[in-house]
């Protein structure tokens, strides 16, 4: 039965999340990377290797585990190829996972209206 929801939730969220082109990493408790899959070459990310630290992959992960809380969700990150990307990072069982999904078009709304609202405020400051 765990393998038929594993199916039908992987299949809901290919589904959803296509365009976002998610990808994932399993990591142990040291922050080793166990496992991955998804769109990870379309984020240009580096080649992960069982074993490797998750920070030698995606810099932002560098001492942020143990966590401390729960969940740890990240907005827009910008990653050393010019990737934007958003982060949920959460414990696991045996240790964390996290997923990343492209965040281009939300980087790309935020700029142009935070650029609107540089304007709007230079208007207002010459009346």
């Amino acid at each position: 039965m765990e393998g038929l929801r594993s199916e039908i939730l992987d299949k809901f969220c290919t589904k959803v999340f296509r365009a976002s082109q998610p990808a994932y990493f399993i990591m142990d408790a040291a922050g080793s990377i166990q496992d991955w899959g998804g769109k990870i070459s379309s984020h240009h990310l580096a080649t992960p290797v069982k074993g490797m630290p998750i920070s030698d992959i995606v810099v932002f992960m560098e001492g942020l585990l143990p966590l401390q809380k729960g969940p740890l969700e990240f907005s827009c990150i910008k990653t050393e190829a010019g990737s934007c990307l958003d982060a949920l990072v959460f414990k696991l069982e045996s240790g964390y996972g996290l997923i990343l999904w492209d965040a281009s078009q939300k980087e790309a709304f935020l700029t142009q209206t935070q650029q609107q609202c540089n304007e709007l405020s230079l208007l207002i400051e010459e009346q």
